[in-house]
């Protein structure tokens, strides 16, 4: 997670920002794309923590509108400018935190980047939401993800869901939480999603990670939250579908070597054990198939 109190220490990259205040943007994108990482395996998200601050501490109206122009930007994920989103998603998270009233683009402009494919700005949007949920927005954050979940788009509210997770189960963010059975029920929320897809959502490649990150969530949360064992006991006791199934089996094996009484995971293995589905009886089966062919036998 990065975290930039003091804003930008490059003169030249606070003179691009200013110039971009103005209408004159080139400056800042070439200085951006060029230090920020970018087409890397990791964006660099000090920088981009840092500009968050400095863009923070300009004129409101203008430094929203450049953050949002710069997290819009059209990239196609391979090329150094594609760290402008990035850029713009730390602007954004910095605003958040101290505007008054935030105005409606700034959540569409976060869940945009949330649900984004390409793999750098998800790493900086998740690192972006994760420093905001470290500094006293961990509450906050936890509410808008779960308007998040009502997203028209099944592909972007997927892999949005598995950003806000990692962010608000990051380490340096899970405890901020004051309200932690709003996280509980968020994640009842991300649960719901993964039982209700529909068969063609299956291999989707955001499903797919929004189950790597409920996983990575659960195996955090669980020991982190008094209230969070009894909780997932509860579904353990209610799991049908394979998926979550098979998922909280993973995340019971890791719990393993978490801070958790030996109790407690006995009792969520029981749960999920009494969940299970009958074994079918291969008697009945084959009775059952005699009859149908002796009925198609008779029909002849």
């Amino acid at each position: 997670m990065a975290r930039a109190d003091e804003g930008l220490k490059s003169e030249g990259l606070q003179r691009a920002l200013e110039g971009a205040l103005r209408g004159e943007r080139r400056r800042l994108d070439a200085l951006l794309s060029r230090h920020g990482g970018l087409p890397g395996p990791n964006p660099n998200v000090k920088l981009g923590a840092a500009f968050g601050e400095a863009l923070a501490a300009e004129d409101p109206g203008r430094a929203l509108r450049l953050a949002l122009d710069l997290a819009r930007h059209q990239t196609d994920g391979e090329s150094s400018d594609t760290f402008l989103p990035v850029a713009g998603v730390f602007g954004l998270c910095a605003l958040a935190r101290r505007l008054d009233r935030e105005p409606r683009d700034v959540d569409g402009a976060l869940l945009s980047l949330a649900g984004d494919e390409r793999a750098g700005v998800r790493i900086g949007t998740t690192q972006a939401l994760a420093a905001m949920a470290a500094r006293g927005g961990a509450d906050a954050l936890v509410k808008r993800a779960e308007g998040w979940l009502f997203a028209e788009d099944r592909e972007e509210r997927y892999a949005a869901a598995a950003t806000a997770l990692d962010a608000i189960t990051d380490p340096h963010s899970i405890a901020e939480a004051t309200d932690r059975q709003a996280v509980l029920s968020y994640l009842d929320g991300v649960i719901r999603e993964v039982v209700e897809a529909p068969r063609s959502a299956e291999r989707s490649p955001s499903r797919r990670r929004l189950l790597a990150a409920l996983r990575d969530a659960l195996v955090r949360v669980v020991p982190a939250y008094a209230d969070a064992p009894a909780w997932l006991e509860a579904h353990c006791a209610e799991a049908k579908h394979e998926d979550l199934r098979v998922l909280i089996d993973d995340v019971l094996g890791r719990l393993r070597t978490a801070k958790l009484g030996h109790a407690e995971l006995v009792a969520m293995h029981d749960a999920l054990a009494s969940s299970a589905k009958p074994p079918r009886d291969p008697t009945r089966t084959n009775e059952e198939a005699r009859g149908r062919g002796r009925k198609r036998r008779r029909r002849k």
